[in-house]
């Protein structure tokens, strides 16, 4: 008897043939035409199976097919898709295909995975430029890691926009001032659960919403001014159209006009978003319940801004403004300026009903209303608005196109820091002194403050029934002008308030002879 002892030899790994992993999506309809309608942002699930191995990860595509090559890497089982619908209604397929531990390749969750077809090559695209080029990774084990696809359509419909005004640090709409001149601004943020580049357009109307007054502005159009010249104010009462412009000052223009601004009345401006499908948001206005929006035609050539906290009798806001009326009242014709063209000046405060005259966006707003008149007289009391009149008042004394002039009068506080970081950005002066010798400082009774220039008034302290107020008191800083600046007026002499007699400088005029600082 023979006996025959045989074994069966083991295949190795490079002999056993890889089973490929497969891919589920969570949903088994009858058939991949039977979803009903969806939104087009999805949370989609998945996840995969690998008979002789692991799954490490999966590429996950969108669109109407395959044919764009790009897939996106995924360590997890789910993602927030985005359907780039462009249409009222459109399907979408979601292709998944799992990788297994046969993948050699390191990628990171996100990676864009690319596909060339001829020869056939996955590559890692990092810099997502569509090309086999610089830093990009060959993925030569792909093809042995991936499994087969699996796909769903996905069915989607539009939704609308929606828009919305800004919103504040407080978390509250920002409103227009509660009086404005013919110039205000309005910003807002429109959104699409469709990705917000579905949105063409935006359109506002002012104080009818009827379908024959919307204006149509680009759907970059986030911030609009609206603005009326003087040139046509001046010639209207009524009813006036409004240019619409867009960016800030020194780059701004003019994108379209609005009909219906009223003038010496409130108004509201109505809002609305489109879509590339047609949809159209729900309409939104200013100003809210409880607020209103009054345009004042400007009449003056003069605007006084009054930057006064309250106080009360002579001193009181109101006195001081009457007291201002008083003396402008006064002023005779001169070559430099018809009397008649400030003597019933415009008027804006500061300070006055906590701010609610201040707009929000210094730029462009306040600039070009300065702009509506030919001089600016900004009066202040110890403290100063700085922060609001730097770049206005700045921009509004260099700007090339305007002739427009400022006399800036302020008593400084009794503490101060220095201001070359505030005042002096705007105004023609180079600093003001810090010393509190100057705080509170006495007149003789016969200090004058003296045209040091030899081209001014002279000026003189208060006096009583025509007697100059003995030991006048009131703060004061020394200024200095800046190299290009000069010196217009300077006080005799006065006692400081450490008993020194001084002589000091109290007001400036920069070189175009278009702001004085007192």
């Amino acid at each position: 008897m023979l006996t025959f002892v045989s074994c069966v030899k083991q295949p190795t790994e490079a002999e056993h043939t890889n089973q490929k992993p497969k891919a589920f999506l969570w949903i088994f309809p009858n058939n991949e035409d039977s979803l009903s309608l969806g939104i087009s942002k999805q949370h989609i699930h998945w996840w995969g199976e690998d008979r002789d191995g692991f799954v490490v990860g999966f590429l996950v595509s969108v669109g109407n097919s395959l044919t764009t090559g790009e897939m996106i890497y995924r360590t997890k089982n789910d993602s927030i898709i985005s359907f780039p619908l462009l249409m009222e209604l459109d399907t979408f397929q979601v292709y998944v295909r799992a990788i297994d531990n046969h993948l050699k390749e390191q990628l990171i969750d996100g990676a864009v995975v690319r596909k060339i077809n001829s020869p056939l090559m996955y590559y890692w695209d990092k810099n997502n430029d569509s090309l086999f080029d610089g830093n990009d990774i060959k993925l030569l084990s792909l093809p042995n890691a991936i499994g087969e696809i699996s796909k769903q359509k996905f069915p989607v419909v539009n939704t609308p926009p929606s828009v919305s005004f800004e919103i504040n640090s407080a978390n509250t709409r920002v409103q227009p001032p509660e009086t404005t001149f013919t110039v205000a601004t309005f910003s807002w943020t429109g959104s699409d659960a469709d990705g917000n580049n579905t949105i063409t357009h935006y359109e506002i109307a002012l104080n009818d919403s009827s379908s024959s007054n919307w204006v149509s502005l680009d759907s970059s159009a986030t911030m609009v001014t609206l603005y009326v010249p003087r040139s046509i104010s001046d010639n209207t009462n009524g009813t006036v159209n409004a240019q619409i412009k867009t960016g800030i000052y020194g780059n701004m223009r003019i994108v379209g006009e609005v009909s219906g601004l009223r003038l010496n009345d409130t108004n509201r401006i109505f809002l609305r978003a489109k879509d590339i499908a047609g949809d159209i948001s729900k309409i939104v206005s200013l100003p809210d319940s409880g607020y209103h929006w009054y345009v004042k035609k400007p009449t003056s050539k003069l605007l006084v801004i009054e930057d006064y906290i309250a106080s009360s009798g002579v001193n009181s806001p109101d006195s001081v403004i009457q007291f201002y009326r008083t003396i402008f009242n006064q002023i005779p014709d001169t070559p430099f300026v018809v009397g008649n063209s400030v003597r019933n000046f415009d008027f804006t405060s500061l300070r006055r009903n906590s701010g609610s005259l201040i707009p929000f966006h210094l730029d462009p707003t306040f600039i070009l209303t300065l702009q509506l008149f030919d001089y600016v007289f900004w009066y202040a009391g110890q403290e100063p608005s700085w922060n609001t009149a730097a770049n206005p008042l700045f921009l509004y004394a260099v700007d090339p196109a305007s002739t427009g002039r400022i006399l800036f009068s302020t008593a400084f506080q009794f503490s101060l820091s220095d201001p070359r970081g505030s005042v002096a950005t705007f105004a023609p002066i180079d600093s003001v002194t810090t010393s509190d010798s100057y705080t509170i400082t006495r007149a003789y009774s016969d200090t004058t403050v003296s045209d040091v220039a030899g081209e001014f008034p002279q000026l003189a302290f208060k006096r009583n029934n025509g007697t100059p107020t003995i030991h006048s008191q009131f703060f004061y800083r020394q200024l200095y002008p800046r190299s290009t600046a000069r010196s217009i007026y300077g006080i005799d002499s006065i006692i400081s308030k450490t008993n020194i007699k001084i002589s000091p400088t109290v007001g400036v005029i920069d070189a175009s002879n278009r702001f004085v600082f007192m």
